[in-house]
């Protein structure tokens, strides 16, 4: 075997090529460190932004109920009495409604009775509960981030100086241990906590952190003003230690930056050895009419590849393969081009049947069938607990009997013109016949909240067609609705909200006929 000498070309190329794959792989050892790092602490700092605003938005969504909560625990938090080593709320909340139910029967909260309204003992009860579903609201989403410290915190209006209204790390009163420490009252010097200032003068959650050093290390904290009703109640926040990266992470740097440059070096002197033996010239040749074939798509470079095949070692059987690779390229290419053409001309087809599978001939409405695919939407987001929806359910009165005494094309009439009141009122939900006479409707976004108001709309409605002669009979329609709410606590399938809602709309249907026969 001929001896390298120092001088030869493939000598210094071996070892310029050990050297720099040496240099790359400590760099990228050092830049996965760094990565990791800087990965880690931003991913820590998405977390406390994550957290804030979700725990914000939770607030704003009880509105005045929030507002009502904050006055009287600013007002009254050293009669709440709240144990240390409370791990529920809701026999807290059980406790208040057998209250309520006692002192004041038949009355519904918040319809014929306020808040503010109950006996002071009934309010004690009302906001210790709600202060502890609070608690454990900014409690869990800390231990599901991971997250060391996550509050709420008002300020008194005195110079710098804030009020923490809820805080997950417990910390028991001085004078009895066994309750939690309500109202603590602490200065939030303006220099080191001048986001959080920012937060609540502005109204809006500021860019960046505070940074500062606490009992958790060196410490990034992010603050979200909390606004109802455009004023600003209060600031919601979460701290987060970003200082300390997991030691994991240093150690596997290290241990992959050894191996792979191991592995790299020796690999390297081979690889040079081959080239540099056997491989180099040919190499790059059939490299060359690769990216000739790529620039020239000229099928004829496979020939040129086919006619310069030297042996039978590997690079033999490469250029044979790429010359062979060539052609099935060209091959599939027209192929694919075929396949391509045949299948948008398939997906048309499909999408158009696919429309016409979920729609209903007559109305124009979404069917049965595409009502049942909604359903599995609602039930994937019951699973996930992010469901929110009702059903209404809503039935023609007197179908039969129009199409008995005036024929079906009146009937068809009748269910047009109900359709139509249906989606005008529910317009921000979609809507689905599901039967000859009966239409559902999934209440959703705006629909959702004002189901009441609609419910009138919707009556109103068919009261101004019962009442205009100018209509003809199969016009003047009658029709019957109820809905349901979908309630997690009760419901565990969609099915069940859909029977409560065709159960009030049969009421409601019963309720009309005795109406009529009276």
């Amino acid at each position: 075997m001929k001896k390298w000498k120092i001088n030869s070309l493939s000598f210094k190329f071996t070892i310029m090529c050990i050297i720099f794959t040496v240099i790359m792989i400590s760099m990228s050892g050092i830049m996965t460190f760094i990565s990791q790092t800087n990965i880690y602490r931003n991913q820590r700092q998405s977390d406390i932004r994550n957290i804030t605003e979700y725990l914000k938005l939770l607030m704003e969504q009880e509105g005045e109920e929030t507002v009502a909560y904050q006055k009287y625990y600013l007002k009254h938090y050293n009669e709440i009495n709240i144990p240390c080593n409370v791990t529920e709320y809701r026999s807290y909340k059980k406790r208040f409604n057998e209250l309520f139910q006692k002192k004041y029967p038949d009355k519904v909260l918040g319809t014929d009775i306020r808040l503010d309204e109950l006996d002071e003992e009934l309010q004690n009860v009302y906001y210790t509960y709600k202060h502890l579903y609070w608690l454990f609201v900014f409690e869990k989403a800390r231990s599901a981030y991971g997250i060391p410290y996550t509050y709420y915190m008002v300020p008194t209006g005195e110079k710098d100086e804030v009020t923490y209204m809820i805080d997950a790390v417990r910390e028991p009163r001085k004078n009895d241990e066994k309750y939690i420490n309500l109202g603590i009252t602490v200065p939030q010097d303006v220099n080191t906590h001048s986001k959080m200032w920012e937060a609540w003068n502005m109204g809006v959650s500021p860019e960046g952190y505070d940074t500062y050093d606490n009992d958790f290390g060196h410490t990034y904290a992010y603050y979200s003003p909390l606004v109802i009703n455009g004023e600003t109640m209060g600031v919601v926040a979460a701290d987060v230690d970003v200082a300390s990266v997991n030691h994991e992470i240093v150690v596997n740097s290290i241990e992959q930056m050894a191996w792979v440059a191991a592995v790299m070096v020796v690999c390297v002197c081979v690889f040079v050895f081959l080239l540099n033996r056997r491989y180099l010239a040919r190499l790059i040749r059939l490299a060359n009419h690769v990216n000739d074939y790529r620039i020239k798509r000229d099928i004829s470079i496979a020939e040129n590849i086919s006619a310069e095949i030297v042996g039978k070692d590997e690079l033999a059987e490469l250029s044979l393969a790429t010359s062979s690779m060539i052609y099935s390229i060209e091959d599939y290419i027209d192929s694919l081009e075929r396949t391509q053409r045949e299948l948008a001309d398939t997906k048309d087809h499909v999408s158009v049947m696919t429309e016409i599978a979920n729609k209903d001939a007559l109305t124009g409405l979404r069917n049965k069938t595409a009502y049942d695919n909604e359903v599995k939407r609602l039930e994937w987001m019951i699973d996930d607990g992010t469901a929110r929806f009702g059903i209404a359910m809503i039935d023609l009165n007197f179908l039969k009997r129009i199409n008995d005494t005036y024929g079906h094309e009146q009937g068809n009439v009748a269910i047009k013109n109900l359709c139509r009141i249906v989606c005008t009122i529910f317009a921000h939900s979609p809507v689905f016949r599901i039967g000859g006479d009966e239409f559902v409707v999934i209440l959703e976004n705006g629909d959702y909240d004002d189901i009441e108001l609609l419910l009138m709309d919707f009556n109103q409605k068919l009261e101004e067609y019962a009442k205009d002669d100018l209509l003809e009979p199969w016009e003047r329609i009658s029709a019957a609705i109820g809905y349901a709410i979908y309630d997690k606590f009760i419901d565990h399938r969609v099915d069940n909200v859909f029977k409560r809602a065709d159960k009030a709309m049969y009421q409601n249907k019963k309720n009309m006929k005795a109406v009529r026969e009276n």
